[in-house]
């Protein structure tokens, strides 16, 4: 028996963007010593699901089409209780709203949703979505000043579930490489 805690992620897909960039970075630094990894996409694997497979983290794919899909309910719920996940982790609010609904059916102990960004414009059939997921929701992590706002502002998301770690940057990878010569005078 594995003593590491089984996350499962679960976001819309896996096409090239800034939040699916943003999971498969923060996919390929976590301690895979201490944490076992799955994926879900609602929709469609998409071009960054390589990546992550190349990590040896799987990706399962549900075929949401556009709308309501209350079967993707028990679905998911399947998914996660065969891959016993202790915590799942939603990344946009599609995956939130059907990510929130399974810890009465999977079992999973909490529920961690990452707001990557404001919804806009502002719709505020969405953002009543989006409070009524946040009832269901352990934690809600934001990533900057505007996602905090508008979880709190806009959402009504209780303060006490709200934490910020704000998105941060490989220093290593886009610092400005130093000048090999001074230009001439």
């Amino acid at each position: 028996m594995s003593s590491r805690i089984k996350v499962a992620q679960l976001v819309l897909n896996l096409e090239l963007g800034g939040l699916e960039t943003l999971v498969v970075n923060f996919l390929s630094t976590i301690d895979r010593s201490r944490f076992d990894i799955s994926v879900g996409c609602l929709e469609k694997r998409g071009v960054l699901s390589q990546k992550v497979e190349k990590l040896g983290i799987s990706v399962t794919t549900f075929g949401k089409k556009e709308g309501m899909h209350w079967r993707m309910v028990p679905r998911v719920a399947k998914w996660l209780r065969g891959n016993h996940a202790d915590i799942l982790h939603t990344h946009n609010a599609t995956a939130h709203f059907y990510g929130s609904l399974e810890e009465k059916f999977a079992g999973v102990r909490a529920i961690i949703h990452t707001k990557h960004g404001r919804d806009w414009p502002y719709r505020p059939k969405r953002a009543l979505l989006n409070r009524i997921s946040s009832l269901l929701t352990t934690k809600v992590v934001t990533v900057s000043k505007n996602s905090l706002e508008a979880a709190r502002d806009l959402e009504k998301v209780r303060p006490s579930k709200l934490t910020t770690i704000y998105n941060g940057i490989d220093t290593e990878r886009f610092s400005p490489s130093a000048p090999d010569s001074q230009p001439a005078s």
